[in-house]
């Protein structure tokens, strides 16, 4: 079988029709020995930007020494990109080992009647780079939500801490037709135990976030008030935390960390490899989120 007929395979198999839910996922994972459990998680939801700033936290953690999965959607070329360790990608016949362990364990459910459907296209991905972290020993994995927050199949982790990216309306139709709803669906990767870090949001936003970390009882960081940065062009960029946690980009270049004492310097003051001026909120807020995890 080639690698193009697999990723048919994949497509056929997979369900498309739109269930919210997490009971699949808990039930497949659970068959699969609970891999999402192996490793601690950093947990990124978001309209704009979430899949730069989880790009930015898994460069920065492989940069300083851990062996870093990352999990991000979509993929634009290959479906391979979506898992990867460090700069690698799953290889080929990764993928259809693993494709083939989840297919499996979703047929075996789907025999004894425990879920009516198999699992949809993203749980599958979702299950497959769970157990290949867990199988590949990664020291963290970092989560990219696909859609909304509380319903999506990355959320059955307990992560070390979850980061919310700017919000805006989307997929109104699953998430609700406002941007508070848009929000609280977000902030439903929130976990008690674990921070949270935002980046700026719009007030109707930004007070849902602020509702639901306070009820789990929860620090939630927002820029400006428990962290802030500078991202004018004319001069380096520079991320100020609390207790003089200092980290300093300047323009485009190779992202790459370097950390002494309380300063961390990415590309040694050289910049980030991610273009756009807006990509320096979104490394503050992947900043921030490591230092509250």
């Amino acid at each position: 079988m080639t690698f193009a007929e697999l990723q048919q395979l994949l497509f056929r198999r997979s369900n498309f029709g739109m269930k919210l839910g997490l009971e699949r996922m808990r039930d497949a994972l659970s068959l699969l020995g609970d891999p999402h459990r192996a490793a601690p998680v950093l947990h990124v939801a978001g309209t704009n930007g979430k899949g730069s700033t989880a790009a930015t936290l898994a460069s920065i953690l492989n940069e300083a020494g851990l062996k870093a999965g990352l999990y991000t959607s979509p993929h634009l070329e290959r479906v391979n990109e979506r898992v990867r360790i460090g700069r690698t990608l799953i290889g080929d016949n990764d993928f259809a080992r693993y494709f083939f362990r989840v297919d499996d364990t979703a047929q075996e459910l789907m025999r004894d009647g425990s879920i009516p459907q198999l699992p949809s296209f993203f749980e599958f991905l979702t299950a497959l780079a769970f157990v290949y972290f867990a199988d590949m020993a990664v020291d963290i994995a970092v989560l990219e939500v696909g859609m909304g927050g509380r319903l999506d199949a990355t959320n059955v982790v307990e992560p070390l801490a979850c980061g919310v990216a700017p919000l805006g309306l989307e997929h109104t139709q699953w998430l609700g037709p406002t941007l508070a709803h848009v929000a609280s669906e977000k902030a439903g990767i929130f976990k008690r135990g674990a921070p949270a870090v935002s980046a700026g949001q719009p007030r109707e936003a930004a007070r849902v976030l602020q509702e639901r970390a306070e009820g789990l009882g929860i620090p939630l960081w927002r820029p400006g008030r428990d962290y802030v940065y500078e991202s004018r062009d004319v001069r380096p960029f520079c991320y100020q935390g609390p207790e003089g946690f200092r980290v300093s980009l300047a323009g485009a270049g190779e992202g790459v960390v370097g950390a002494t004492g309380d300063t961390a310097d990415i590309a040694g003051g050289s910049g980030l490899s991610l273009l756009g001026h807006h990509q320096r909120g979104n490394a503050a807020l992947a900043c921030a989120l490591l230092q509250t995890a």
